[in-house]
């Protein structure tokens, strides 16, 4: 799983730009998107600021995020 970070005014159109260099990409939080891969053309999309892999996800407590 990936962490893509957005960039823009319209997050909806900024996910729709990442789905041609990702995959299975889904819309969290403003700003955040979540993607099952990512392709080495992540890099150049103009509206995708950074794609990172994800280490863990948990819910948000300090507990779980000590437990990840």
């Amino acid at each position: 799983m990936y962490w893509i970070e957005l960039a823009g005014e319209t997050d909806a159109f900024a996910a729709c730009e990442a789905a041609t260099a990702a995959t299975g990409v889904d819309l969290l939080a403003p700003g955040v998107a979540a993607a099952g891969s990512v392709g080495e053309g992540v890099g150049r999309l103009a509206y995708t600021r950074a794609a990172h892999e994800a280490v863990a996800r948990t819910d948000a407590t300090v507990a779980s995020a000590v437990a990840a």
